[in-house]
């Protein structure tokens, strides 16, 4: 954790389009970079970088005009180039590897009778009724048809964003378990965005850079798990700044996440700036769990979702397009992407509405990871009797404007002055009585969370990973008596 400076970036980002097979035309000044995007600087329109239309020193491209609908022949209906606006089934969008794998699950839910694909990315809308079509960019959709009157199409799930709609049977929400065999259908496995709301676990800080140190170790992962779930049932484990960029580590991970049935939510962490060469081993080595001969069949069900970077507002928009070719690189598996990071940043939103740049990048996550941390708002939140409007506010703003499931991956506040994470104001709240106030405002408000449907973490597990933040001090013993029921 570091108390953060905000810096006011000019963006020069334009658009979030397919420009790769439609070009900038409609941007002026805009160049095609290789992952797809419009923009104007070196990343998008130096050809040293892979710029593939309207580069510097080529000429302006000509308009093209958009494709007419077109029919794809086979029974589950059509596929056309364009959106459709009716009413989203629950929870949506989900994965969907393609646009035919986008049909296939319109066609296999009963309650579905049309969808739309995010041609640009991997989302996946099915939709209730059969609305008409449209012009879009970067969106392919369709109708069902086929069907006998009783919606017979092999049943289907209702779950959307890769879950399952059934509390009582989904992962790691519900009472699905590993002990119960190896799950088969990722997309019926996990929970859905209506059940991730609440307590859902702890960041668990892995800041050991060498791979053989006990704690990342599997042995202690896996008791620390076993003692998340024990003391207070935790759900998730979110890593938190992982400095081990071996697959070792996230075999470590799969391995207790399944033997505690508790879901694991890694993050791609480089550095605290632009780092190519940590980038690519941190990724590397994630994408060498799901080759594993031992734990590469299960990982995709432990791990719930990637968190790409960590507070990323800092680093300008250096990181969007290596995020989306990561993301293509994820899909393969199933495996939703987020970025974890403050969304009141000038660089995301503007007031209550995301600016163009915070567009790009929800449309590119698949789910929102947000910090709200009012303990470094000390002018808003003097006192931990004081934030509650504050987090609202964030909250607010996050249910108007950002995907589902909304999980607040990083909040917290200090039980220890001497700790090092100083406030840059009222550091005389850095104390147990605000650090307990702190947690019981989130437990006293469950009701606000279920009917929000947001989900939090506490940051962190213990002090022996963040000190003072921890729910353990640094004999691994409770702070005082959190208890974060589901209601």
């Amino acid at each position: 954790m570091r108390t953060t400076l905000l810096i006011v970036f000019a963006l020069a980002v334009v658009s979030g389009q397919n420009c790769a097979s439609q070009g900038c035309n409609a941007w002026d000044g805009a160049c095609c970079s290789q992952y797809g995007y419009c923009g104007s600087t070196e990343e998008y329109c130096s050809t040293d970088k892979g710029c593939v239309s309207g580069c510097w020193g080529a000429p302006a491209p000509t308009p093209t005009k958009a494709p007419e609908p077109t029919k794809d022949n086979n029974n589950y209906g059509s596929i056309d180039n364009g959106d459709r606006s009716g009413a989203d089934l629950p929870n949506q969008p989900q994965y969907a590897a393609n646009v035919k794998d986008c049909q296939a699950r319109c066609y296999n839910n009963a309650q579905c009778g049309s969808w739309a694909f995010d041609s640009c990315g991997t989302n996946c809308w099915l939709k209730s009724g059969q609305p008409g079509h449209s012009d879009a960019n970067c969106r392919q959709s369709g109708v069902i048809s086929g069907r006998d009157n009783n919606g017979g199409n092999n049943g289907g799930n209702n779950g959307g964003n890769g879950g399952n709609n059934s509390t009582g049977s989904c992962f790691p929400m519900g009472s699905a378990s590993f002990k119960n065999g190896h799950p088969n259908n990722r997309n019926q496995w996990f929970c859905g965005a209506d059940q991730i709301y609440g307590f859902l676990g702890f960041s668990y800080p892995l800041e050991d850079g060498n791979c053989n140190a006990d704690s990342n170790s599997y042995n202690k992962i896996s008791r620390d798990m076993a003692d998340m779930k024990k003391r207070y049932d935790a759900k998730f484990l979110r890593v938190y700044l992982p400095q081990c960029r071996q697959t070792s580590i996230w075999k470590n991970l799969v391995k207790a996440g399944r033997d505690n049935d508790m879901a694991v939510i890694p993050m791609i962490f480089w550095d605290w700036g632009p780092n190519d060469n940590l980038m690519y081993q941190a990724q590397n080595a994630l994408l060498g769990v799901f080759k594993d001969g031992e734990v590469g069949g299960i990982a995709p069900y432990v791990i719930h979702s990637v968190a790409y970077g960590d507070e990323l507002g800092e680093q300008g928009d250096y990181w969007l397009p290596k995020m989306r070719s990561f993301k293509q690189q994820l899909s393969q598996y199933g495996v939703m992407l987020t970025m974890t990071d403050d969304w009141d940043r000038d660089i995301f939103r503007n007031g209550d509405s995301l600016k163009d740049f915070g567009r790009q990048v929800n449309d590119l996550s698949d789910l929102t990871n947000i910090h709200i941390m009012p303990y470094y708002h000390p002018w808003q939140c003097p006192n931990a009797y004081s934030f509650w409007p504050y987090f609202q506010s964030q909250v607010n703003f996050a249910t108007k404007n950002l995907k589902r499931p909304i999980m607040v991956s990083q909040t917290c506040w200090s039980s220890d002055g001497n700790s090092g994470h100083g406030r840059g104001a009222h550091d005389e709240a850095r104390n147990m009585d605000n650090f307990k106030k702190y947690w019981s405002t989130f437990t006293d408000n469950c009701q606000y969370f279920k009917s929000n449907k947001v989900g939090w973490f506490v940051h962190a597990y213990s002090d022996s990973g963040e000190p003072g933040f921890g729910m353990l001090d640094w004999n691994n013993n409770p702070k005082f008596g959190f208890n974060p029921y589901r209601c």
